[in-house]
């Protein structure tokens, strides 16, 4: 019998994204100066251009994960203020080592010990729902790769049931 859960998780926005918008309200200040004090018609241009930059940086504040788990595999896709969606990750059941909670003492030893192995994040990052974090360590392509998952009641419960050596306290 195929098992399929469904899964939402609305995300902060990261510090990367969020200094692009710093960016834009950079641009947009540096631009109304150009208008002022130097050229009108260059000002303008750039003062456009920082407006773009300011829109696409807005849109790209709200957005969402959505985890599909069938049978133990699972499809991560980023959902960009409701409109736009992209598949950002899958892994397959034969690709899992080991599941860990990220609040957990074996987590950050680990961490410690694989520090340069590459850690992808796909939860809230809101610390409040740091409980429900799980660690995948995943060979993705031949590399080994830490994914980052906030895992509902439901969702946990599928993988626990498909996965239930793998999973480490």
């Amino acid at each position: 019998m195929d098992t399929f859960t469904e899964q939402i998780i609305k995300a902060k926005p990261s510090a990367k994204q969020r200094m692009l918008l710093v960016g834009a309200i950079f641009v947009i200040i540096f631009s109304l100066f150009l208008v002022m004090f130097i050229n009108g018609s260059i000002g303008l241009s750039v003062l456009v251009l920082g407006i773009v930059l300011y829109v696409c940086a807005g849109n790209a504040q709200r957005y969402e994960y959505e985890y599909e788990i069938t049978n133990g595999d699972c499809d991560i896709s980023r959902i960009t203020n409701q409109t736009s969606r992209k598949n950002v990750y899958s892994f397959v059941e034969g690709d899992v080592k080991r599941i860990m909670l990220v609040d957990s003492d074996k987590f950050r030893n680990e961490k410690q010990v694989s520090a340069n192995m590459v850690t992808r994040n796909f939860t809230s990052r809101n610390a409040a729902y740091k409980e429900e974090w799980y660690a995948f360590f995943v060979n993705h392509n031949g590399e080994d790769e830490i994914v980052l998952l906030e895992l509902k009641e439901k969702a946990l419960e599928q993988l626990k049931g498909k996965y239930k050596l793998l999973f480490e306290n």
